[in-house]
């Protein structure tokens, strides 16, 4: 399995959580692309960390406060889709992030970045 499209399913945090977690481990591991925009997630997925491979996330348009620190180790992440949440700030876990290429952070309720944010030097703007 490369992609999982879980995107506009009005799922929860949990639902969300419960459909990965249907994944085996391995299944998780081979991700690279994984879609869960357009739903009701208040918080990212726990299960995303077993998504060592991940390129690809997609988060966009849901109810996010916050990032967790785990994002942080997704090293293999080219593109991230935060756009339309209600982010505040988003954590200096980011900026370990050296093969991002696309972050979308806007209709967000941003008002600085972490330090460190020009380290991401494949980030287009």
């Amino acid at each position: 399995m490369v992609e999982l499209d879980l995107g506009r399913k009005k799922l929860t945090t949990d639902k969300a959580e419960q459909a990965l977690h249907e994944l085996s481990e391995a299944e998780r591991g081979s991700l690279k692309e994984v879609w869960l925009q357009g739903n009701q997630l208040t918080a990212v997925p726990d299960s995303l960390r077993s998504c060592t491979r991940l390129e690809k996330l997609w988060l966009s348009g849901n109810r996010l406060t916050v990032l967790p620190p785990f994002l942080g180790e997704m090293t293999s992440l080219k593109k991230l889709y935060l756009y339309s949440n209600e982010l505040e700030e988003v954590p200096g876990c980011i900026t370990r992030l050296t093969q991002l290429e696309e972050l979308a952070l806007d209709n967000n309720k941003l008002t600085m970045l972490p330090e460190g944010m020009g380290n991401l030097k494949q980030l287009h703007t």
